[in-house]
């Protein structure tokens, strides 16, 4: 994904639309999530305000692909379920 494309012609924008263009998040979670100091995305104050710079967005976006996916917790569902019984990767 390329962030120039979301935000063309800017060098920075607000967590909120960071959020919202990015993780599909809405704004009210992004507050709560800036007030409690858990907000993923790397913030700056740039004249007072809280902003995203585009290239923090990048890395944080280019980060996140070469991280694993996280097992899920709980029983297996039916597909894996299918899978493991079948002894492979069935569709």
């Amino acid at each position: 994904m390329n962030v120039e494309k979301l935000f063309p012609g800017k060098i920075s924008t607000t967590p909120q639309k960071a959020a919202f263009a990015t993780l599909d998040q809405s704004f009210q979670t992004t507050n709560n999530q800036l007030y409690q100091g858990r907000f993923p995305i790397p913030v700056t104050l740039l004249g007072g305000k809280r902003m995203v710079l585009l290239d923090d967005l990048q890395d944080f976006i280019d980060s996140a692909r070469h991280q694993p996916v996280k097992k899920r917790r709980g029983r297996p569902t039916k597909v894996e379920q299918m899978k493991k019984k079948m002894g492979g990767d069935h569709e």
